[in-house]
């Protein structure tokens, strides 16, 4: 019997990485497969779980908000497959991807980080490396000059995390500090401004902290005490602060002091808790919910 042992969902896009007992795992998609999305070969959309092509051995996965999946494997090998319009497959191209490619010039890749029409890779050695759509900087390099082959982020060497969402992304370096780079119109690189970044930037007065999640214009950082700071667009309540204010800087999400992990979405956010509650906050439209608290999953 197969196991779910991680998942990952963007639009109309569901990626499961499943793993048989004593094996490695491989991804089984489902959604909308028109645009190459599913990696199976060919323009069919399933309802049912089916195998990516030629996949085994995964240990990450990430998928795009445009239809483009990125996986890296135990070999530290990195896979792209999908729409392609900035070369985000690394192919060179800017042509579909029906089935997983390796992505060449890369290895010793531990995990993988898709936005918009622009992909991420992180290697062992603490270093980013980016491919794709750059006009507000997202590939980190110091330009806004699109790349479909990698091009390594600025300055950093010590990242051990990563995540992206549509057009800014964040890495979490091992001193517990966070930086991140790409647009800042609602002020979700944290660093007190609304300039974009083509380099990456310190987090304003973030220390200690053990995870980062890039939601679409916000930003989410988990502390090793378990409490949760959020920066960014606040309009829908993201921030989870009982506002609907952005901000540019870190601010504390109301009522969390013992979260283990959190993700961010398009308009909402969620934490797991030590006793293996969840709580979410936020939502798609405006209202009471903005404004609430944390709550708690039923």
């Amino acid at each position: 019997m197969n196991s779910i042992v991680r998942a990952a969902q963007a639009g109309l896009l569901v990626f499961a990485l499943t793993a048989p007992l004593q094996s490695r795992a491989s991804v089984d998609a489902s959604g909308w497969g028109a645009s190459s999305a599913l990696g199976i070969g060919e323009a069919t959309n399933s309802a049912e779980p089916i195998k990516a092509v030629g996949l085994t051995d995964v240990v990450a996965i990430s998928i795009g908000h445009f239809f483009h999946t990125l996986a890296a494997r135990v070999d530290g090998t990195a896979w792209a497959w999908g729409m392609n319009t900035y070369g985000q497959l690394g192919d060179g191209t800017n042509q579909p991807g029906w089935v997983p490619a390796q992505v060449a010039g890369l290895t010793n890749i531990v995990n993988v980080a898709a936005g918009l029409e622009f992909s991420l890779f992180l290697d062992g050695s603490g270093s980013i490396w980016g491919i794709g759509r750059n006009d507000v900087g997202q590939l980190g390099n110091g330009t806004t000059v699109n790349s479909p082959t990698p091009v390594q982020v600025a300055g950093i060497t010590n990242a051990v995390a990563i995540s992206s969402s549509y057009s800014h992304s964040l890495a979490l370096l091992s001193d517990g500090t966070v930086v991140a780079w790409g647009d800042n119109t609602w002020g979700q690189l944290g660093d007190g401004t609304n300039t974009n970044s083509s380099a990456p930037v310190p987090v304003t007065g973030l220390t200690n902290v053990a995870q980062v999640a890039a939601g679409a214009g916000f930003s989410l950082a988990r502390l090793q005490d378990g409490t949760i700071r959020a920066w960014g667009l606040g309009m829908s309540g993201q921030l989870g602060n009982g506002a609907q204010d952005d901000h540019s800087t870190p601010v504390s999400v109301t009522g969390i002091s013992t979260a283990v992990d959190v993700a961010a979405g398009h308009n909402h956010a969620a934490a797991a808790l030590a006793d293996g509650r969840v709580f979410c906050w936020a939502t798609p439209a405006r209202g009471s919910w903005a404004t609430a608290p944390p709550t708690a999953l039923r």
